[in-house]
């Protein structure tokens, strides 16, 4: 059976702000997973308040004001909660999604403006490491407040992460646009671009200075061949050194062999960022 799953990610800057127009919004569009970044709620706020009809709720809350996220998931759709955490330097939410026998690694995540960009990625590879465990892809979203649109220091330790996990990041035009600044912070990675069959940024009226990033992942029945990938191919121990913001990182690579398809799971892999 053919299946395309609607994904929509979306930094709301406070889902109670917009909730009326944001929820109309996904009525309208039909869409089946929404991750949302910046929520603003706290444990003392009953999800009841943020209720969408023929959804199921997921939340990871700051116990202070700002930050938090969450996924919508359609009635219907298989899913789970693997993990969430909420610390200084990275919130992160993750789920796995089923259909048609593949299983779906996706995480909603927000990294303040102020964290620590390095033990952002240090957490973030410690959860993809554990949490990509029996699951045939992975796919990360959310607000990282690194701009790709320009070259410095965040972008190429995201560029080492992305590279150390051979994810692709699809994002490439504007997705937070004010009266002086137009930045491609809101992300989006996946283990395989092959799954994503179109994604768009679009303007929501009434919610938020962020666009909404729509896409689709193609969840057709699986064919009888699995698919082995080498994400990494650098041999064991092998070093490689990259220049950030004046100051050196030493990146150690081991290798990592995944099987993507049915019945299969990742290998562990380490890496490992230290500060020279």
């Amino acid at each position: 059976m053919s299946r395309r799953l609607k994904f929509i990610s979306f930094n709301v800057r406070s889902i109670q702000s917009g909730f009326l127009t944001l929820k109309e919004y996904v009525v309208d569009c039909a869409v089946d997973v929404l991750g949302l970044s910046e929520t603003w709620l706290t444990p003392d706020i009953d999800s009841s308040s943020v209720f969408i009809n023929d959804f199921n709720v997921v939340r990871a809350d700051r116990n202070s004001r700002g930050g938090g996220v969450a996924f919508y998931v359609r009635n219907g759709i298989a899913f789970k909660i693997l993990h969430s955490n909420i610390t200084a330097v990275l919130e992160e939410l993750w789920i796995s999604v089923k259909v048609n026998q593949r299983k779906y690694c996706l995480a909603i995540v927000y990294r303040p403006p102020s964290a620590n960009v390095l033990d952002c990625f240090h957490q973030l590879t410690e959860s993809l490491t554990n949490l990509s465990l029996d699951n045939d892809y992975a796919v990360v979203m959310g607000d990282f407040n690194i701009n790709v649109l320009v070259n410095d220091g965040r972008s190429e330790m995201l560029n080492c992460f992305l590279e150390s996990f051979d994810l692709s990041q699809l994002v490439k035009e504007p997705t937070r646009i004010t009266s002086n600044s137009q930045t491609a912070i809101d992300l989006l990675m996946v283990s395989s671009a092959d799954i994503i069959s179109g994604y768009e940024v679009v303007d929501v009226d009434g919610i938020s200075d962020h666009l909404a990033l729509i896409f689709y992942v193609d969840a057709s029945e699986i064919s009888n061949l699995c698919k082995l990938r080498t994400y990494l191919i650098k041999k064991h121990k092998d070093m490689s050194e990259i220049h950030i913001s004046q100051k050196w990182f030493l990146i150690t690579y081991h290798i990592i062999v995944i099987s993507i398809g049915h019945s299969q799971k990742y290998n562990k892999v380490d890496l490992d960022l230290q500060k020279i």
